[in-house]
C-alpha cells in the first residue's frame, strides 16, 4: 500500500481562496453574552466558481466567482437556533489579502 504524503499546512495560504470550483470556510464559537447567557455560532462562507458548477443561473452572472453564507446562531438556555442565508456576499478585491478575512 503506498503512503501518501502530504503537505505542510502553510499560513495564512492554506486558509485564503484557492482555485477549486468549490471551496468553504466553517467560523464556530461559543458566546456568553453580558447577562450570563450562553449562545453557539456558525458561520460558513461558500465560494464558488460559477463557470464549472452546475447551475444555469450561476452561470450566467458577470462573474467568475460568487459568494454566498450559512449562519446559525444557537441560544442554548432556551433551546433555539435561528438561521440566516446570505444567498449572495459581496467580497473585494483584498478581502483574502488582510491579515483577517474581510467581508461585507
Amino acid at each position: 500500500m503506498a503512503v501518501k504524503k502530504f503537505k505542510p499546512i502553510k499560513f495564512p495560504q492554506d486558509e485564503q481562496a484557492h482555485s477549486s470550483i468549490i471551496e468553504w470556510w466553517y467560523f464556530n464559537g461559543h458566546l456568553l453574552g453580558e447577562d450570563g447567557k450562553k449562545y453557539a455560532f456558525m458561520d460558513c462562507l461558500f465560494k464558488a466558481d460559477s463557470k464549472k458548477v452546475k447551475i444555469p443561473f450561476l452561470k450566467s452572472l458577470p462573474t467568475k466567482e460568487v459568494y454566498f453564507a450559512h449562519h446559525v446562531l444557537s441560544d442554548i438556555g432556551n433551546q433555539k437556533s435561528y438561521k440566516k442565508i446570505d444567498p449572495l456576499c459581496l467580497i473585494s478585491k483584498d478581502s483574502f489579502k488582510k491579515n483577517l478575512l474581510f467581508i461585507n
